[in-house]
């Protein structure tokens, strides 16, 4: 999905990991909880210049997964009891 690898896929939950050329390798963590999609974000930061380009990028992050995980939801209803 958008270059990023399966790290670890199982009933329960998706992992999925990226490396970084900047010091800022990340995973998306997703997971069928009894009620909702658990949605996490893991991100290193390797020195203080990944943590400014983090600090810089994170709202951006939050709208755009809120945004791609609701027009999931609206695209392929119930698809989360498949995950």
């Amino acid at each position: 999905m958008l270059g990023w690898e399966i790290r670890a896929n199982t009933p329960d939950f998706v992992l999925l990991g990226r490396d970084s050329l900047i010091g800022m390798p990340g995973e998306l963590l997703f997971k069928c909880e009894p009620e909702a999609l658990l949605f996490a974000t893991l991100v290193h930061h390797a020195h203080h210049l990944a943590r400014a380009v983090w600090a810089a990028v994170e709202p951006g992050h939050v709208r755009i997964v809120r945004a791609l995980l609701e027009q999931a939801s609206r695209r392929f209803p119930g698809a989360g009891e498949r995950l």
